[in-house]
């Protein structure tokens, strides 16, 4: 199996529930694995292009495998670019709903190419709220800089 920390752009949550995963796969049945990784992926709305090759590493299997699998599978589709904004218990303190509700709004109105959607504790408490680009994880989130980084991952989704 590949090495884990290939991921560095998911977050420690989701990393850890992919060990465990990968731990309770005693048997070495890599499409068992495969088709539980790419679920848990899908799930949490980080199974898009940029993560197949990483999986097929993780798994040791060919790329072409992880595609296969997701294309043969009715529950499994590509993400679009999707912002996560954090839900979890500190996140939530500090008033994720109303990220959530403006950041769909400002999407909308401003007809950008990305989705928005609101997922479990993204691992990093200190910084909250938390939003989670594509590539770049923003903390301290605000209506203005949230606004901002919706602008810039629409931009980085579409080159």
């Amino acid at each position: 199996m590949g090495a884990i920390s290939d991921f560095s752009y998911i977050s420690k949550v989701l990393l850890e529930k992919i060990e465990d995963i990968l731990s309770y796969d005693l048997l070495g049945d890599s499409d068992r694995a495969l088709c539980d990784v790419l679920l848990l992926l899908q799930e949490e709305g980080a199974l898009t292009e940029e993560v197949v090759p990483l999986v097929a590493n993780l798994l040791s299997l060919p790329e072409n495998s992880v595609w296969q699998s997701i294309a043969s599978s009715p529950l499994l589709s590509l993400e679009t670019h999707t912002v996560q904004i954090c839900d979890g218990s500190l996140c939530a303190l500090m008033a994720p709903c109303a990220l959530i509700s403006a950041a769909k709004h400002f999407v909308q109105q401003n007809d950008l190419s990305i989705s928005v959607k609101k997922t479990m504790c993204l691992g990093e408490c200190e910084y909250a709220p938390v939003v989670k680009g594509l590539k770049q994880t923003y903390g301290n989130v605000n209506a203005k800089s949230l606004c901002d980084l919706l602008q810039k991952e629409d931009k980085d989704a579409k080159e």
